[in-house]
């Protein structure tokens, strides 16, 4: 489906890698494919589509690493200093604030692209992440027969379309 926001949604973590990895093998070009989720989750082969990934590829994602790193020295400075907390606790809301922004940032231009196939689990569905960003052109659901119906109506309702994939032999 070109140019179409795609909504991938299963019951478990593997199903989702499979369909991710089915995807890209397919396609000459999968830079529009976004796995959501935690990355101890994902296969190994997976994460290099992982959000989390792509937000760190980027040249923002050299920036959100400074910015972190300034966090931690912070956090040790705090940890040993005696007087002037107070500066340091200001250093690192202001610096807490740079980082979800330029997240933030980096999140709108990876999500709100023309061509985006996103894929996450049932509950994902849900997160703020995905449910921000909808609605999706289309939202695909595998493993269908092992999902409980009140997870299959949180990811339908982010789509005006929905495409049910099971086995009826399960």
């Amino acid at each position: 489906l070109p140019n179409k926001r795609i909504l991938l949604a299963a019951a478990s973590n593997l199903a989702v890698d499979n369909m991710v990895e089915r995807i890209c093998s397919s396609q000459t070009k999968d830079g529009n494919v976004i796995r959501i989720g935690h990355p101890a989750r994902l296969t190994e082969a997976e994460l290099r589509h992982s959000l989390d990934s792509q937000l760190a590829g980027s040249d923002q994602g050299s920036i959100i690493r400074d910015i972190k790193r300034d966090i931690e020295r912070q956090l040790q400075l705090l940890k040993t200093a005696r007087k002037g907390k107070k500066d340091v606790y200001r250093e690192l809301k202001e610096l807490r604030f740079e980082l979800r922004r330029r997240e933030e940032k980096r999140l709108d231009e990876l999500m709100k692209c023309r061509s985006v196939i996103v894929a996450t689990t049932l509950n994902g569905a849900v997160s703020r992440t995905v449910s921000k960003y909808a609605p999706y052109d289309v939202c695909i659901i595998d493993e269908a027969s092992q999902a409980l119906q009140a997870e299959t109506w949180i990811a339908a309702s982010q789509a005006p379309k929905l495409i049910i994939v099971g086995d009826h032999q399960q």
